[in-house]
């Protein structure tokens, strides 16, 4: 359908009750008012190497007929020339990406396969590290601004200064993988680079926590757990922290656990979605198990609070105690180490089988090869319960130390 384009001929035109009809303008080849059940939108469309290129100019009504047209012009000329309008549109786009944007499309396109804890953390550094540059283009974050930044952030914590980088160092790659005008990268490298060692080895070099319940003060720490669960005192805490104690399990997989992932009878516990994606069957030594038959069920969870969750968030009340007893700050995952402490140099477990009980990455590990089904670990209950043994050894011997003192 043709016609010559004016106001009052577009604003006659019939929209159609479903799909898209184009009516070509017989002044300016190339270009036509678009027609949905929507509304009127002019563009302009040509053969641009060999392919047909059509231009959004805009909608009737945001821009007039007049205006469309010249618009029309413009993009018909330059599609005259060889140039593609639509790939010269996209990568305007492209290159004006914001970091918000390449954080959110990282996000999106992962399909809801990151933690809570994950996307919290990024918020945090999105708008805290990097809150200045959120909303500007990505080419705008250069080798020198990263290199600066770094040694800001570093100034007050090295070891957030560097997780900061590395998530941005993932956002850009995904912004270099993502947005390719033309096939190119939007970046040419990724600025983050600056601070690897080949280029002049600015990363903080943080030494990984090694804290731990000392061994000589095991027991005091398990009896002044015992004490808070008969007295009261945070008593869930107390049962949180003595399931971390006695399983090497990470606060996330031990705050999480619902009841219908727990066979108290058969001695396991099942995590869905551990840290390393793989599910897994876990074994409960028999003194847990006794800890969990005194748990009253009044929630879905193992471990409920009275939070936006409905589990534990924290256990700072015994950690504070333990810490006191330690003479070192412990946090929740002190208590890992100090299980695999146990389970290795006090007990004698194989290595190997002190990961699978502490549900690490084996991949390439021999182990899982030997023992079969590494999703079903309940066969290593007798090592559970001689770590949980050994515990509750070292909190008789801490007592009866107790009474001599006194005496």
């Amino acid at each position: 359908m043709k016609t010559k384009l004016k106001k009052t001929v577009v604003e006659a035109l019939e929209l159609p009750g479903k799909g898209q009809v184009f009516v070509w303008d017989t002044e300016l080849t190339g270009f036509a008012v678009k027609l949905t059940p929507t509304g009127r939108t002019y563009v302009a469309e040509r053969r641009v190497n060999g392919k047909t290129r059509r231009v959004t100019i805009g909608k009737h009504g945001i821009v007039t007929t007049d205006q469309a047209r010249k618009k029309a012009i413009v993009a018909l000329a330059e599609m005259t020339e060889g140039i593609d309008v639509t790939a010269k549109k996209r990568k305007a786009q492209d290159t004006a990406v914001t970091l918000r944007q390449v954080v959110d499309g990282y996000i999106s396109d992962r399909g809801g396969k990151l933690r809570p804890a994950t996307l919290a953390d990024f918020d945090k550094h999105l708008t805290k590290s990097f809150g200045d540059w959120q909303d500007k283009p990505v080419q705008f974050i250069t080798r020198d601004k990263v290199a600066t930044r770094h040694k800001e952030l570093s100034s007050k914590s090295a070891a957030q200064a560097d997780l900061a980088f590395r998530y941005l160092k993932a956002w850009l790659n995904y912004a270099m993988a993502r947005y390719r005008p033309n096939d190119t990268p939007i970046l040419p490298e990724n600025p983050v680079a600056v601070l690897d060692k080949r280029q002049r080895g600015m990363w903080n070099q943080t030494a990984p926590r090694e804290n731990r319940i000392p061994d000589e003060q095991i027991g005091a720490a398990w009896n002044l757990l015992q004490e808070m669960r008969r007295a009261q005192i945070s008593s869930t805490a107390a049962d949180v922290v003595c399931f971390l104690l006695l399983t090497g399990c990470r606060w996330r997989e031990a705050a999480e656990l619902t009841w219908d992932r727990v066979n108290l009878e058969k001695q396991w516990f099942y995590l869905p979605d551990p840290k390393n994606r793989r599910a897994v069957k876990l074994p409960l030594s028999g003194v847990l198990v006794d800890i969990l038959k005194e748990r009253q069920r009044k929630s879905g969870f193992v471990f409920p609070a009275k939070t936006k969750t409905g589990h534990a968030s924290e256990a700072r009340t015994p950690l504070k105690k333990i810490s006191a007893i330690a003479g070192v700050g412990i946090c929740h995952h002190d208590l890992r180490r100090t299980f695999t402490n146990i389970a290795w140099k006090k007990c004698r477990i194989d290595l190997s089988l002190v990961r699978l009980l502490t549900n690490h990455k084996m991949s390439g590990d021999v182990t899982v090869d030997v023992y079969g089904d590494a999703g079903d670990l309940k066969f290593l209950l007798s090592e559970a319960d001689r770590v949980a043994v050994w515990i509750v050894e070292q909190a008789m011997i801490a007592s009866v130390d107790e009474i001599r003192a006194i005496k």
